[in-house]
């Protein structure tokens, strides 16, 4: 099944590729441009998938990335608004909302052809709990919501 761990991956754009047994992928980090930061890459794909989901965020998405964390924001904390801590949250705009999250990953589960899926997660300061996911095929934003489940960019949102 998992046929691509029986070879060793070297990447340009993936450094400290390990192998986790327990999730059977593969783990690594990669620098993303848009975002200016380092992000946690989990794989169960190809390398060549892999770095095709990574080189395929460009600043239109990220921008668009910005206003979805944005909006998931705002949602959430407008009804804690009456707590300091929430409404220093409240109306942030695109260069101020990254400094709230944290430990970004991106999630590609598997390969489907030609299409680029994935997802983006993190942990975030309105949602401590669960913090967020965003859903991603063909670079346009499929699904923006918690954390809270297994999400796959070929599930069916609305």
């Amino acid at each position: 099944m998992f046929n691509i761990f029986k070879k060793k991956l070297t990447s340009s754009i993936i450094s400290n590729i390990k192998y986790n047994k327990k999730l059977e992928e593969y783990e690594g980090k990669s620098f993303i441009n848009s975002f200016n930061k380092t992000f946690n890459v989990s794989f169960k794909t190809d390398i060549e998938y892999a770095e095709k989901c990574i080189k395929s965020i460009n600043n239109k998405l990220y921008d668009e990335i910005l206003e979805a964390l944005i909006k998931l924001c705002n949602d959430e904390v407008k009804n804690y608004l009456d707590q300091e801590v929430y409404a220093s949250l409240y109306n942030l705009n695109k260069e101020q909302i990254m400094n709230h999250v944290s430990d970004i990953e991106l999630l590609i589960s598997e390969a489907k052809e030609n299409e680029i899926g994935y997802c983006i997660a993190g942990n975030c300061e309105w949602n401590e709990e669960h913090g967020f996911i965003i859903v991603i095929l063909n670079n346009k934003i499929k699904y923006v919501g918690e954390h809270d489940n297994l999400y796959s960019p070929w599930d069916n949102y609305n």
